[in-house]
């Protein structure tokens, strides 16, 4: 199984977001998680220019920027993803800076 963490600056840009949209940010995260490959969800897409490497995933007026990557905490043999929200936000804001 996969697992999904929000890093500090996502977790502060949540906070700030309608609880309503954050329940459906969310529910659109937790969907990555039983996915054999989460990259190949039809909402995620790949970055280019400084975000090459991370994936941006469309939620409604949202966007989430993720890093997916094999999971330092799995235990061996397992293949197990971390999916680490890098940034949450709305969609003409979240590549600013």
């Amino acid at each position: 199984m996969h697992r999904l963490e929000l890093s500090r600056h996502a977790l502060r840009s949540m906070r700030r977001i309608p609880q309503d949209r954050t329940r459906q940010i969310f529910d659109a995260l937790e969907e990555l998680l039983p996915m054999p490959d989460p990259s190949t969800h039809q909402n995620l897409k790949a970055m280019k220019g400084d975000w090459r490497g991370c994936w941006r995933m469309r939620i409604g007026s949202y966007r989430a920027i993720l890093a997916i990557n094999p999971d330092p905490k799995a235990e061996s043999g397992e293949k197990a993803m971390l999916v680490l929200v890098e940034a949450v936000g709305p969609r003409g804001d979240i590549y600013k800076g």
